[in-house]
């Protein structure tokens, strides 16, 4: 209720701060004659309370709060997936840089053929979750190829193996046991992927390849004619499970991925 009456308060006609310039103006007819204070009090807190209670003005007030929200988080993703593409392997990264020029050509031709804002919003979002699953797939395929990984199954299987017998324990508070076993699980399933590097790689580029194939596709078709509902569509179903591979940037990663599901299930 408080945010409500905030921003009933402060609400503005035309850049102009009108309950503001109305309180100067009551305090100051106040020192004239003191009723001013009583009514004028009086009428702005009508005032405040039947625009905080209306709905259509509550929805107004939320959904502003929502969009401050998604920006804020926006930002903070922005940084995130700039630290993850200084990541990347050189190749990688070349290859990165020609995926975001091919995307931003197509939603550039998307956008001059439809002039609905939601439209072309909608397909800022998809092509923004395109992106991250393209990087998610190219930083795993820079991690798989790095020193680190290649060395690393015989130190997971060590924690592994270390958190069993930890877990065994049966003193262990239920927190503790609850971060552990998640921990073990993520452990495991990098022990898999490491047991089957050569199989992982070629699964993502088998993956990366169809993206650029389709990508490829959607450049052609946009000279054409427009198709941008199909953009969604065209790339919402394809996923490939990476847990475990991402070293000390697992909970980025994780971060990242609960953030553009969110975005889809709103659009949605």
């Amino acid at each position: 209720m408080f945010k409500y009456l905030k921003a009933a308060f402060l609400t503005k006609k035309e850049g102009v701060p009108v309950n503001l310039l109305y309180v100067a103006v009551i305090v100051g007819l106040g020192f004239i004659h003191p009723a001013f204070w009583i009514v004028g009090t009086l009428l702005e807190l009508f005032f405040l309370l039947g625009l905080a209670t209306n709905e259509r003005f509550c929805q107004l007030v939320d959904g502003l709060h929502r969009a401050e929200v998604s920006q804020a988080d926006e930002v903070d993703i922005t940084g995130t997936l700039k630290k993850m593409v200084r990541k990347l392997l050189r190749d990688e990264h070349m290859r990165y840089k020609h995926f975001r020029y091919t995307c931003d050509r197509v939603l550039k031709l998307y956008t001059e053929k439809d002039a609905d804002t939601i439209t072309v919003d909608d397909h800022h979002l998809a092509f923004k979750r395109l992106e991250w699953r393209y990087l998610k797939m190219l930083l795993a395929r820079s991690r798989m190829q790095s020193r680190d990984f290649t060395s690393a199954p015989v130190q997971v299987k060590a924690e592994i193996d270390e958190l069993k017998q930890e877990l065994k324990d049966p003193m262990l508070a239920d927190a503790l046991r609850h971060a552990k076993a998640a921990r073990l699980e993520t452990l495991d399933r990098r022990f898999e992927i490491l047991g089957h590097r050569d199989q992982a790689l070629e699964e993502i580029d088998v993956c990366l390849a169809r993206i650029d194939e389709k990508l490829k596709l959607l450049l052609e078709q946009a000279g054409l004619h427009s198709t941008p509902a199909e953009i969604a569509a065209e790339f919402d179903s394809s996923s490939l499970h990476l847990d475990g591979i991402f070293g000390d940037d697992e909970a980025a990663v994780e971060s990242t991925d609960r953030f553009y599901e969110q975005t889809l299930e709103e659009q949605s």
